[in-house]
């Protein structure tokens, strides 16, 4: 999974990113849409959580872990609909529909293709308990980038 990110960071992708990100939050409707993107994605991956963990398994460390993602969500969510009131109304960021998002479908497949690639690291299925430990790393990863807006 190192490799891979580390593959990731070095890739043409990477150096593209500056130059998208100022194009998307020079656009207003375009930053709100986009932030939506961002809830949905925190979103999934809360329901992601629900359906991968058994209850007899689950300890308050999981509950907080849950929690914290669903709050991570919300945040994100209300971000969008203040950045998209500021843009001249929260019609365009309303629910998570590809409408009301920027390239969401995208972001959905992506988190898909982190569990396919987390069940073949770990040689579990897909939705397993060995989610827990790639989600683990995951959230590391995005507490590494220094996200301000996803703190707030």
């Amino acid at each position: 999974m190192h490799a891979y990110t580390t593959a990731l960071e070095q890739g043409p992708a990477q150096q593209r990113l500056p130059a998208l990100l100022t194009l998307i939050v020079g656009h207003p409707r375009w930053h709100a849409r986009f932030v939506n993107t961002l809830a949905r994605m925190e979103y999934v991956g809360v329901r992601k959580m629900l359906k991968a963990r058994h209850c007899e398994a689950l300890d308050l460390d999981g509950m907080h872990h849950l929690l914290e993602e669903a709050s991570h969500a919300l945040r994100l969510k209300r971000a969008a609909v203040a950045l998209a009131k500021a843009a001249g109304g929260v019609e365009g960021v309303r629910t998570f529909a590809a409408e009301h998002t920027l390239a969401g479908a995208a972001g959905e497949d992506y988190l898909q293709h982190i569990d396919r690639a987390c069940a073949e690291w770990t040689g579990e299925a897909v939705g397993s308990e060995s989610e827990r430990a790639c989600g683990q790393w995951l959230d590391a990863s995005e507490a590494a980038l220094d996200l301000p807006l996803a703190t707030r």
